[in-house]
């Protein structure tokens, strides 16, 4: 049937770690401070200027070469904005809320990102 597997007991290092999300972060960023809402893996957020934020994880990836996706957008706007990190290393990312146009930055109430790493 269709449906996610919540399963994970028969995931380990060797098999599965990879297939699933190290962190994810729900951050609000438009009082001027970036807010964590909701997370796993992430001990904390750092405002860093408009648009950008730091994610720092709870436990250190095992490479500095993770992929995140993300997605943004204000209650009072329509709008979506791109997300994504920049400059990471294994204990922490830079965030990047932008608009595609003309990369324009901008604080954002409804920031998701999600984080994924290999077991290299």
């Amino acid at each position: 049937g269709f449906g996610a597997d919540t399963d994970l007991s028969n995931l380990s290092a060797a098999t599965g770690y990879s297939k699933i999300a190290q962190a994810w972060a729900r951050v609000d960023q438009v009082a001027g401070a970036a807010v964590l809402n909701d997370s796993l893996g992430v001990s904390s957020v750092a405002d860093i200027a408009t648009g950008r934020f730091y994610v720092n994880f709870s436990s250190t990836m095992t490479s500095d070469y993770y992929v995140s996706a993300g997605c943004a957008a204000t209650a009072s706007s329509p709008h979506n904005r791109s997300v994504g990190a920049v400059f990471e290393t294994t204990s922490q990312a830079q965030v990047y809320v932008w608009r595609d146009h003309d990369n324009t930055t901008y604080d954002m109430n409804q920031v998701s990102i999600i984080f994924f790493c290999g077991d290299a």
